[in-house]
């Protein structure tokens, strides 16, 4: 039966913090998990390396850069796990897990790369690079050749009644690709959104009894408006994600191999807060480019277009969101049902059937009123991008490696939202890019 070798370094204390490192390997031969303490077998961490999250808000995907560092093997045990010709070096695993712990908690999980190791002659140092294998995710293609779509996940493609599914599913099911433990339900998948959604029973019984309350994480999406939609222009699985994050003026990646998220931009989450350790340096400085117009236009239905700002005609200045969610804040239109049927966003309860999704609010805007959601999308578009002072950003460099790329801070007054981290483990220091998000 196959085995693991797991080799740890000792804790060691870095500032107020302090770091671990674990390397797993798999062995396909007979035998019993190995537990190799790395002090014992002369193997150290020379360099430590930079855990690096970076956001693009143009590609709303995210996931971590490659990790680099170097190890000295003073025995040579793991040269000849990586490099060897005897019987255990041959049936080793050449891309062992490699793990960072901070403060005992697991900060980084992700695999050697195939062409990530590197050992020069007379010397006793490896340098090896660690990524997240989501590149399966790019990778995977919706559709053959002759337009079938592969619906590698075996949903039903079809519209009403049939082919809803929690809208987490859509994300436990791409990243499960990477890591099948990824789950909304135990927290390894993280989502952070405040929109609230109103519905209106069409079954068991069509009696138009409102609800107001409904959650982003309670929302039903129709599969086949993701993964059999070929005028969208979705040919990958990370297409998929970019798609529903844009859709939901999110953010979405892995922060590594074992956790995800969905986070909402341009979102302060007072519930979920860290401080900041000293600040070393602080600089600001405008990030992204002035939007005057955006233009939202819904796919279904009625295809409604939802302006906000002046058309200066100027190209740079332009931007335009073709939404797959399509709800209309109408209740006394005749249609409605039809229009939420194609729209695909419904909410299901055991307890008091299913509702259609027809209006939803944002709590910091348009008054928190309810709304079309692409009277709001275009809203937080123009609202987010179309103010000099909402296209801040601000550095920090700041003490300490114990920070989350998750939650969010205030420094002086200020509220900010992560959306580039760089952690110099070795030096205890991080420097962190963050969106400004006005005043407490």
């Amino acid at each position: 039966m196959a085995y693991t070798i797991t080799i740890s370094t000792n804790v060691q204390q870095i500032g107020a913090d302090t770091l671990q490192m674990l390397l797993t390997f798999n062995v396909n031969a007979t035998g019993t998990n190995l537990y190799w303490d790395a002090k014992t077998q002369g193997i150290r961490v020379a360099d430590w390396g930079v855990l690096d999250w970076s956001y693009d808000i143009e590609d709303a995907f995210m996931v971590p850069a490659i990790y680099n560092f170097k190890l000295l093997d003073a025995a040579g045990r793991l040269e000849n796990l990586f490099f060897g010709t005897d019987a255990v070096a041959l049936a080793t695993d050449k891309r062992p897990i490699v793990e960072i712990k901070v403060n005992g908690l697991t900060d980084y999980k992700g695999k050697v790369q195939e062409d990530g190791v590197r050992h020069v002659s007379g010397t006793k140092a490896l340098t090896i690079n660690a990524d997240s294998d989501t590149d399966v995710i790019n990778k995977r293609k919706l559709f053959a050749d002759d337009g079938t779509p592969y619906n590698p996940f075996g949903y039903t493609l079809a519209l009403w009644p049939n082919g809803y599914y929690p809208i987490y599913k859509f994300f436990e099911d791409i990243y499960g690709l990477i890591d099948p433990s990824i789950s909304f339900a135990t927290g390894s998948l993280a989502i952070t959104h405040d929109w609230s959604f109103g519905g209106w029973r069409i079954l068991p019984t069509e009696d138009h009894n409102v609800i107001n309350d409904v959650q982003f994480t309670e929302l039903l999406q129709s599969a086949i408006t993701l993964y059999n939609n070929p005028p969208m222009g979705l040919n990958n699985l990370g297409d998929i994600l970019r798609k529903m994050a844009i859709d939901w003026c999110a953010f979405t990646g892995m922060l590594h191999k074992e956790k995800a998220f969905f986070k909402k931009l341009f979102h302060y989450d007072a519930s979920n807060l860290q401080i900041l350790g000293k600040v070393r340096a602080h600089e600001k400085y405008y990030k992204y480019g002035l939007i005057d117009y955006v233009k939202v236009t819904t796919e279904v239905g009625r295809a409604l277009i939802y302006t906000k700002g002046i058309d200066t005609q100027l190209e740079d200045r332009f931007l335009e969101r073709d939404s797959i969610p399509a709800f209309y804040d109408n209740q006394a239109d005749p249609d409605i049902r039809n229009t939420n049927v194609q729209a695909s966003i419904n909410r299901s309860s055991s307890n008091d059937g299913t509702y259609a999704i027809y209006r939803c609010a944002d709590p910091n805007l348009l008054g928190g009123a309810f709304n079309d959601n692409g009277e709001v999308t275009s809203e937080f578009w123009y609202r987010n991008r179309g103010f000099i002072d909402k296209c801040r950003a601000d550095v920090f460099k700041v003490e300490g490696v114990g920070y989350s790329y998750l939650k969010d801070f205030n420094d002086g007054g200020s509220k900010f939202q992560p959306i580039i981290m760089k952690k110099q483990l070795g030096n205890g220091l991080t420097e962190i890019e963050a969106v400004y998000l006005g005043e407490l």
